[in-house]
């Protein structure tokens, strides 16, 4: 965490990390780049995913340069390394979870070199189970941007090959590191890649390490389509099946969930077997998709809100612990293998779904539709195992082009799963028919009943019209509690626009937007790059005043007129597309009416966090916003915090 102080005196901890996704990228039209600008950086202040602000922002240099009073704005507002050891940065990387002490034996390694050399260590940047030849690595975007801050001369890698495997990505790390000055060090290697010999054998390293990373994704892909010949399972958790190695299990849906958990072992681990409790899941969500005419979310949320109980061949819906639906299941046929005796399983006991978890990434949760998506078109259920391969250039094909007979039960018959397919055909809401994105409302997730403040509205086009209705507060509770309310999305939207746009940000933070117009670092790489200037200026000067062999007077000049120039440049507040912004930085309002749907409701979601809406009237009586956004809104409006 990184204690950052704002403006007006608040001070956040917020991580430091997962920012250069967040802001803008090069090559978008100046109004887009704004636009976003205006989005993240105010995102940035309340979400709490932020650079460290806590320098100050640079004057424009005065026509005549005072060298002095240059040395001293330098001394004040640029990072210098200290004086003392040399600032190492520590990365490891681990690329599965299979190299169970990987990341220690790195860490060892890179401590005692770090001791022998007298390196000060600045921090161990460690990605858990990244592929090399990702850039989406959280560690190493956050060893980027430090170097960018000059807090590092260093950076030491046990192997070559634990910072990339993609020789692209590698080249372009290291010419990151000579733009700002860092070494780079391979513990294992022992090659000062600073110079030439060293930068030939960096480029066979990288080469090699992209080679084997090829070689070993061709042996992969040749190993699981085997495995699904052989008719196993390539994924390790798969909804509805566990490994039947109950006695013991590690399934996430074990404990405290089902049944059998530390029973007699059900199969030898290899073959999947059907789960007592998620095979009825399954089931169900077929039934329901085939029989009743349930959407996907429809779908989702009938498994969320309710609960269930076996009585005999019958599955019970309950709602409040009342019968509201019975669906006819063969739990024997289903979930019991040769020679078992499951017909008491579950038997009166009342049961909630939930998906299966990934250990270590997500626990065991709520549907999605989704997730609902993935079940209803995958064949496994059906007693298949399939392979699908990658494409030419290496991307992994969504769709399987291979199928094979499978060694586990099924959980579902061919008709039936044919029958799912030709209805997802026809609604068009499979992967391959779908070509539009999950639409967003500006008031997603953002308005809620002010009686039950917990449930939320939800957004309902109809013929040409928008609506939020409070679906939830007439499905759930009490009859005598239940209502339902219906609201024209234009009304309510203009409303809580409107609040929205008489937010007036304070003065200090506009310099910290326009400076990502300039800049994709923001002020810090404004600061870098004018350092970079100074360092030029001084140069050319020295040059000039040498006795020995003096550049001339015309050279001088030159030099010295480019540097105001690039100043020029590098200053917010001198730009034409900075003055443009300005308008829209001023009026959020401006900025809001402009603003695609989706982008209305990240900026309305970056300082409201609810709304509540009065059931009778339909109008917004109070909003919920974050603690700092509270003191620069109009104080009429009955305003909560966090």
């Amino acid at each position: 965490m990184t204690s950052v102080a704002l403006p007006n005196r608040l001070t956040l901890n917020l991580p430091a990390s997962s920012l250069a996704a967040l802001f803008p990228r090069p090559g978008s039209s100046w109004r887009e780049r704004f636009l976003l600008c205006v989005l993240n950086a105010i995102s940035w202040l309340m979400l709490a995913v932020v650079r460290a602000i806590s320098v100050t922002t640079p004057g424009s240099p005065a026509d005549q340069i005072d060298w002095e009073n240059m040395q001293t704005y330098v001394e004040k507002n640029v990072p210098h390394p200290p004086e003392g050891p040399l600032r190492a940065a520590v990365y490891t990387r681990r690329s599965i979870v299979l190299e169970e002490n990987s990341l220690e034996i790195q860490k060892d390694q890179a401590s005692r070199f770090l001791k022998r050399h007298n390196w000060k260590l600045v921090r161990f940047y460690e990605d858990d189970a990244f592929s090399g030849a990702s850039h989406k690595r959280p560690a190493l975007r956050q060893l980027q941007h430090d170097i960018k801050a000059s807090l590092i001369d260093v950076v030491v890698v046990d192997r070559i090959d634990r910072l990339y495997r993609n020789l692209l990505g590698l080249l372009r790390f290291v010419q990151l590191l000579r733009d700002n000055n860092v070494a780079l060090v391979s513990i294992s290697e022992g090659v000062d890649f600073q110079t030439p010999w060293g930068m030939l054998v960096l480029y066979v390293l990288g080469g090699l390490a992209e080679y084997y990373l090829a070689a070993l994704s061709r042996e992969t892909r040749k190993g699981k389509r085997m495995r699904a010949k052989q008719g196993l399972d390539n994924a390790a958790f798969r909804l509805g099946y566990c490994n039947g190695l109950c006695s013991r299990c590690t399934d996430p849906n074990g404990f405290d969930y089902c049944p059998l958990f530390e029973a007699n072992d059900r199969g030898n681990g290899r073959v999947k077997v059907p789960h007592p409790v998620e095979s009825v899941a399954v089931h169900l969500i077929f039934l329901l998709y085939s029989s009743f005419d349930f959407s996907l979310a429809d779908i989702a949320t009938y498994l969320n809100d309710h609960t269930f109980r076996r009585e005999g061949d019958y599955l019970v819906c309950l709602d409040h612990g009342q019968p509201v639906r019975r669906f006819n299941i063969s739990f024997e046929d289903l979930f019991a293998l040769d020679g078992e005796d499951l017909s008491d399983l579950l038997e009166g006991e009342v049961l909630r779904f939930r998906t299966k978890g990934v250990p270590g990434l997500h626990a065991p949760g709520l549907f999605d539709a989704d997730a609902i998506r993935t079940i209803i078109h995958n064949r496994f259920y059906t007693g298949q195992t399939t392979y699908a391969g990658s494409t030419n250039n290496g991307s992994k094909r969504r769709k399987p082009v291979e199928w094979f007979e499978g060694n586990h039960k099924a959980l579902v018959s061919h008709p039936l799963f044919q029958y799912c397919q030709r209805k997802s055909r026809q609604r068009g809401n499979s992967p391959q028919n779908r070509r539009q994105a999950n639409r967003i409302y500006p008031l997603s997730h953002l308005l809620h009943c002010a009686v039950h403040r917990e449930r939320t509205f939800r957004a309902l086009p109809s013929g040409g019209y928008r609506y939020y209705e409070s679906k939830l507060c007439a499905t759930k509770g009490p009859l005598t509690d239940r209502h339902h309310t219906i609201i024209p999305a234009s009304q309510i939207e203009a409303e809580i626009i409107a609040f929205a746009g008489q937010l007036r940000l304070p003065d200090a933070w506009r310099d910290h937007i326009l400076a990502y117009l300039v800049d994709d670092d923001g002020l810090q790489g404004l600061l870098h790059k004018r350092w970079q200037v100074y360092e030029r200026m001084g140069r050319a000067q020295e040059l000039y005043l040498d006795e020995v062999n003096p550049i001339s007077q015309e050279n001088y000049d030159r030099i010295m007129n480019e540097c105001k120039d690039k100043l020029e440049k590098l200053q917010p507040d001198r730009i034409p597309q900075c003055a443009e912004a300005l308008p829209y930085i001023e009026d959020l309002s401006k900025l809001l009416t402009q603003a695609t749907w989706a982008e209305q409701n990240r900026l309305l979601r970056s300082i409201i966090t609810a709304v509540y809406i009065d059931p009778i009237s339909g109008q917004a009586v109070e909003f919920k916003v974050y603690p700092v956004f509270k003191p620069y809104l109009p104080q009429e409006f009955q305003i909560t915090t966090e």
